[in-house]
């Protein structure tokens, strides 16, 4: 389209219900728009109205004057459908303006009525209303967003910023409603682009001890042998190798165990026997035997002979229940 006083090119938006506002107030109004004029490419892709395009050559038309350069000019042979107070009619337009093709259709727009021109292939839906609901693409400031993501080397309940964040430009669409050529409403409802860089928070999952009742739920093994347990509560702990060992139980008062350990601590449970060339005496542990998650402990009994470990347990009869089973020990990062 081009508007006859100027040879600027009006470019309008891309998107099927996408629509681009253009208003047009005669001197000596009182504020309200004489005429609204919505346009849309029905084809979705971004187009130059000018005198190439079929259907329309001009994007501005003034209903009330009828300026000579403020017309909408109708291709012959456009097919026109036409909406207005609740009656839909359809007409071949001739060579002629909006405006004229409307008085020969004896229509005749209020003075605070818009008009919405929607543009298909090869044809052009008008609907006139003191109410529509439009789709506008708004460029404006786009504030940085903070984005947290987990992470197993931080303690849990601890956060760092792992990438500070930018303000920048985004494109976006608004729901406007417009009545009676006044903007009413105008609603946020999508973002198309941005160029904001958000905020990066780290939270620790790290744990340093285990809830009664939590279980790991998730085992992840690295190349090297260390890796991470995942419990139910969300929580983590890493560590640095894995170990299959041969598991048993033991408890005070039974084959003359004491009620101290090597390492001069209290037996109570948590406490393991263990190979001190195998786990360090002061080791923290996670223990996973067959059909029994003995969980977190700690190496601070001895007496055991290479991949072997022995649980403390409370009673002689979780022992000899327990008896003799394989199971998985992690040696935690302390």
């Amino acid at each position: 389209m081009r508007h006859s006083h100027t040879t600027k090119r009006v470019w309008l938006c891309r998107c099927l219900t996408l629509m681009l506002l253009l208003t047009v107030t005669v001197a000596g109004a009182t504020g309200w728009a004489q005429a609204l004029y919505l346009f849309s490419d029905g084809d979705g892709s971004a187009a130059v109205l000018d005198e190439t395009h079929s259907g329309i050559d001009s994007v501005l038309l003034n209903l009330e004057t009828g300026k000579s350069g403020e017309n909408a000019m109708l291709t012959a042979g456009t097919l026109v459908t036409v909406r207005h107070g609740g009656e839909t009619i359809t007409a071949t337009a001739r060579q002629e303006t909006v405006k004229a093709f409307l008085e020969r259709m004896d229509i005749l727009p209020g003075s605070r009525e818009m008009v919405g021109i929607e543009l298909m292939e090869n044809s052009v839906t008008l609907t006139i209303s003191d109410h529509l609901t439009v789709y506008e693409r708004v460029t404006e400031t786009a504030p940085y967003k903070t984005v947290y993501r987990e992470t197993t080397s931080l303690p849990e309940g601890q956060e760092r910023v792992a990438r500070p964040g930018r303000n920048g430009q985004r494109t976006a669409i608004y729901e406007q409603t417009w009545v009676s050529g006044q903007l009413v409403t105008s609603q946020y409802v999508e973002e198309i682009s941005s160029t904001a860089v958000d905020e990066v928070v780290e939270r620790g999952t790290a744990m340093t001890s285990v809830a009664e009742g939590d279980t790991v739920v998730k085992v992840t093994t690295n190349a090297d042998g260390s890796g991470c347990l995942t419990f139910a509560s969300g929580g983590t702990m890493k560590f640095k190798k894995a170990v299959t060992v041969t598991a048993t139980a033991y408890t005070a008062g039974h084959d003359g165990v004491g009620t101290r350990t090597a390492s001069g601590t209290a037996v109570h449970e948590g406490v393991a026997a263990v190979d001190k060339k195998v786990f360090p005496l002061g080791s923290k542990l996670y223990v996973m035997a067959k059909g029994m998650e003995y969980g977190y402990t700690s190496a601070e009994d001895t007496g055991m002979k290479g991949q072997k470990i022995d649980l403390y347990m409370d009673t002689y009869k979780e022992c000899i229940q327990f008896g003799r089973r394989t199971a998985t020990v992690y040696l935690l990062d302390n």
